[in-house]
């Protein structure tokens, strides 16, 4: 009994010592102790691609030379631009525009680009918008019913009421001024060209015979005495109305035009 209790040490003996060995020999081999976690370190650099390096910008380069620009900075400088454009435009300095310019943004949606009345907007109009190509304006001061600088003004601060002529008070006065100017240029080409074409159709001249000095002349003196203002007509006192003096002023309002 004594003997197999010895024996049975011993074989435990000899199973701790092949233990102990096979760890040591485990624990000495290179990589065995770190393959897992190696492994999952491999792993992590496969599915987490490393960002690209932050490159500082070279020698003598800005910062905004040295990194792309981004979207959201591209969008700001934009908005930036445009609003210095706007600021530019629409500043406390107004922008100097030509009579013509001028009359092309507030007046050529109804009176058309060249005065004629014909617009974009005429057609839906009533009354229609003035010609002043014809020269039969309405408001007038003058014994020649050609309106003065004064008469064109007093109608763009004042409007038309009845119609859809709006007042342009809020306007400088300097651009005013170049506004009459274009109209009253509109209105002298409007009389020439009315003049000429009487020429040819009556007359029948031809464009060489037109050119002549003479009948240059000819042209000059009708276009001055057509849109030369004359002297201003002073409004008589207006009494008591009578069947008489109602009847008489319908007759002028019928034979002067104003049905029209």
């Amino acid at each position: 009994m004594a003997q197999r209790d010895g024996g049975l040490r011993w074989r435990w003996l000899e199973a701790g010592i092949v233990i102990a060995a096979l760890a040591a020999a485990i624990a000495f081999v290179p990589g065995c102790g770190t393959s897992r976690s190696r492994s999952s370190h491999a792993k992590r650099e496969r599915t987490e691609p490393a960002s690209p390096p932050k490159q500082s910008p070279q020698h003598g380069q800005s910062k905004a030379e040295g990194s792309a620009p981004q979207p959201q900075a591209v969008a700001n400088s934009k908005n930036s631009d445009s609003a210095a454009a706007t600021k530019t435009a629409h500043g406390d300095t107004p922008i100097a525009l030509s009579g013509k310019q001028l009359f092309a943004e507030h007046c050529a949606a109804c009176h058309g680009d060249n005065g004629n009345g014909n617009g974009m907007a005429a057609r839906f109009l009533f009354p229609k918008p003035r010609d002043f190509r014809l020269g039969r304006f309405r408001l007038v001061s003058t014994g020649n019913h050609v309106p003065s600088r004064e008469d064109l003004d007093a109608v763009l601060r004042r409007g038309m009421p009845g119609s859809a002529m709006p007042p342009w008070s809020h306007l400088a006065k300097a651009q005013r001024e170049l506004l009459i100017d274009e109209i009253m240029r509109l209105r002298t080409d409007g009389a020439r060209e009315l003049y000429v074409r009487t020429l040819k159709e009556q007359e029948e001249l031809t464009d060489d015979e037109i050119a002549a000095d003479d009948v240059q002349a000819e042209i000059q003196d009708y276009v001055k005495r057509f849109t030369t203002p004359g002297p201003t007509t002073d409004v008589p006192e207006i009494g008591q109305p009578t069947d008489d003096a109602m009847a008489r002023g319908k007759d002028a309002y019928t034979k002067n035009g104003c049905v029209q």
